[in-house]
Parts: structure tokens; C-alpha cells; sequence
């Protein structure tokens, strides 16, 4: 994975790039969506990905599209983070996910341009589509992405979240947390069905710029002894540690 900025990749890159955006008088209000987005799968078309990315190991004919389009702004500079979820054709078995690459905007001189491009993000989801995605602090000028991902097999469902943010000038999870699981579409017995969900919170705690993260559960779970299901309810706090979040013991 390989965070870089391509400063030209061919003349009509080049006239896409660095053509103006319109007149920034009101820099949301003039931002060009769909320029931007037709500017970052050009771009994307130009990534490079090794063996092993993609489930069914095919490179070939690799299909890229924007399915997010999220503020990212850091203190005086606005920017865009365009999500491109990138995938061979009928990439749509349940354990295919695409890769998600991102090309981030900012706004200079009056003028939008790509300032960075990641062509592996993450690569989250499940029959060829990407998770849900959007914009989290993880606090002051710690914009991240949280991606929501939920899977149900055999009346069994359960949903997480993970958070991507920029490290040393790379974009990279930080951290991935369970936030429920369930069995009650499994048509069990009362005494073993279960049912639990957890909140995310950021605290006002802050460590390397960066706040911690509080994960609260409550519901019912299996017992450890595997004797019936039991209450449950736990909170735990995640603190950044360098390069990602560690468990606050």
C-alpha cells in the first residue's frame, strides 16, 4: 500500500488535474463532485496491486468505482476523500470484498486538486461491495473514515466498525471493534438465544493527538462454560499508541 501523489499520468490526466474547479468564492459551494469523481477513478486506473489483494486472485480487468464522497478537513485546509472500491469482474462470491483505495482533495489556491492517492485502504465487505462509510473525529485535526460491516450466516448476525486514519502521512486502520452479535434468527431455544450490542464513543482524553476510544456492551451472551446464556455487559477503552489503538488494560 503505497500513499503518493501522481503528479502526471498522461495529457489528459494532466488537463484533469490541474484545471481549476471553478471560482472559490464559496469553496463547498463550488466543489465539483462529479469532476472529482471521474478524476479519481482516472486515477485509480493507474494503481498498481500485488498478488493475494483480491480473493479470486484475478488483476485483470480490475473495475473501479466512488462509492463515498466525505469531508475530510484538517485546521485551514478543506478536503474531499473520494472511496474507490476496486474489484475483477464478478468479484460477488460472500467472502469477496473489494479493495478500497482513496484520493484525497484539497483545496489550494483557490484551486482543488488531488493531493494524495492510497490504492489499499482496506479491504472490507462482503459479494463485491464495499461497507458503509463516514466521517469520524478521533479528534482535534483527527478526521477519520469509520466503516460499519454487518454479516448474518445461519441466523447468526454480527456487526463491527473499523477506523481508518492518516499516520504519518499514510491512511491506515487503526482500530476494528465488534459492535453486536446475535443468534435469535436462529430459531434456538430461549435459554440459548443471545443478543448483545455495543456504543462507540470518543472521550475527551486525548493521547498523540488522537482521543480514546470507549466501546460500552450490554445484552446477553453465552456463558464461558458453555452452560446457558448469561447478562452481559462490559466497557472497554482503546488508546492510540503510535501507530494504532491499543486495549487500555
Amino acid at each position: 500500500m503505497r500513499y503518493q501523489y501522481r503528479v502526471a499520468i498522461g495529457v489528459v490526466m494532466i488537463v484533469s488535474l490541474t484545471r481549476p474547479f471553478g471560482a472559490q468564492s464559496s469553496a463547498r459551494a463550488t466543489w465539483d463532485q462529479a469532476r472529482a469523481r471521474k478524476t479519481a477513478v482516472e486515477i485509480a486506473e493507474t494503481w498498481q496491486f500485488p498478488p493475494g489483494d483480491f480473493e479470486s486472485g484475478a488483476k485483470q480487468d480490475l473495475q473501479h468505482s466512488v462509492f463515498a464522497v466525505l469531508p475530510f478537513d484538517l485546521p485551514g485546509t478543506l478536503r474531499w476523500i473520494l472511496l474507490v472500491a476496486t474489484a475483477p469482474p464478478n468479484n460477488n462470491c460472500y467472502a469477496c470484498a473489494p479493495v478500497t483505495g482513496a484520493v484525497i482533495f484539497a483545496l489550494k489556491d483557490d484551486v482543488w486538486k488531488p493531493v494524495c492517492d492510497q490504492p489499499h485502504v482496506t479491504d472490507l465487505g462482503t459479494f463485491g461491495e464495499p461497507p458503509s462509510a463516514r466521517v469520524r473525529s478521533l479528534g482535534p485535526a483527527k478526521p477519520a473514515i469509520e466503516f460499519e460491516q454487518s454479516s448474518m450466516a445461519q441466523g447468526y448476525a454480527g456487526s463491527s466498525v473499523t477506523f481508518v486514519a492518516e499516520v504519518n502521512q499514510k491512511l491506515r486502520q487503526v482500530l476494528s471493534v465488534a459492535t453486536a452479535e446475535s443468534n435469535e434468527a436462529a430459531d434456538m431455544p430461549s435459554d440459548q438465544t443471545f443478543s448483545w450490542q455495543a456504543t462507540v464513543e470518543t472521550s475527551r482524553s486525548i493521547h498523540e493527538g488522537f482521543a480514546d476510544v470507549i466501546v460500552k456492551s450490554s445484552g446477553t451472551k453465552p456463558a464461558e462454560n458453555g452452560a446457558g446464556i448469561r447478562p452481559y455487559s462490559d466497557t472497554t477503552i482503546y488508546r492510540f499508541s503510535g501507530q494504532l489503538y491499543k486495549k487500555v488494560e
